[in-house]
């Protein structure tokens, strides 16, 4: 494990389905900056005899992407695409292994033979956190007491009067809701007089019609209703 990376040997993956020997590392050709794409032929740990420290190398393959018969660049897509028949820095194979980032190369359909387009991709357990710098601890960390900015408030203005001074009041006399209190029971006594007096009305009409319909031996259907069914029923007409 390298920098988040998996990387395996391209004679170690032969027998494999997965793919971890593809490297990209930025150097200098000529005046330029630019990526060397190659892949992982060997891992070489190197181990000091002074203070047993130890380094991995990488010895690579490295693509020649000089001019376009390397290296083909899609504008609209984006897409880069290198051709594997082609290799230079062959006698400058190796590199620190920390400066080496993955890529994975895919048959390019378009180009067809040796092309491969390379996907480059972040390792989905490594974040790019920008550093900060660690305090002494002499440092006190550093607060405002006050706020900065300074809000005014001014209390010397007039309030609105919640008071209902605009409505007037008037005192009733008490006759006077007595007297509209005997207007609304004698208004009451009316209407039930008035309620009883149709209902009475409507029980002699019913009981007339009964008798001829008997005597002339024909029943509808409101004579078998029943001469207290048919009331109600007249009455909730008349009233409603």
């Amino acid at each position: 494990m390298v920098n988040g990376y998996r990387f395996h040997t391209t004679s170690k993956e032969k027998c494999r389905k997965t793919q971890n020997s593809g490297v990209v590392v930025k150097g200098e050709h000529g005046n330029n900056i630019v990526d060397f794409f190659g892949v992982l032929e060997d891992i070489i740990e190197v181990e000091y005899l002074v203070g047993k420290k130890k380094v991995l190398i990488f010895k690579c393959k490295w693509w020649n992407t000089e001019d376009r018969n390397g290296l083909h660049i899609d504008k609209e897509g984006n897409i880069c695409s290198v051709n594997f028949s082609r290799t230079w820095y062959n006698d400058q194979p190796c590199i620190l292994a920390d400066q080496v980032h993955q890529v994975f190369y895919l048959n390019d359909l378009r180009l067809g033979r040796n092309w491969h387009v390379v996907q480059r991709f972040s390792h989905r357990n490594s974040y790019d956190i920008p550093q900060q710098l660690d305090k002494g601890p002499d440092e006190e960390v550093y607060q405002e007491e006050e706020p900065s900015i300074n809000l005014v408030v001014d209390l010397n203005f007039d309030m609105p009067s919640l008071a209902r001074g605009t409505l007037s009041l008037h005192m009733l006399p008490s006759n006077s809701v007595h007297t509209n209190a005997m207007k609304v029971h004698q208004g009451s006594l009316w209407f039930m007089m008035m309620t009883l007096s149709m209902m009475m009305t409507l029980m002699e009409i019913n009981h007339s019609l009964t008798m001829k319909m008997k005597t002339s031996g024909l029943m509808t259907s409101v004579s078998q209703i029943g001469p207290l069914h048919f009331i109600f029923f007249l009455n909730f007409l008349v009233v409603y």
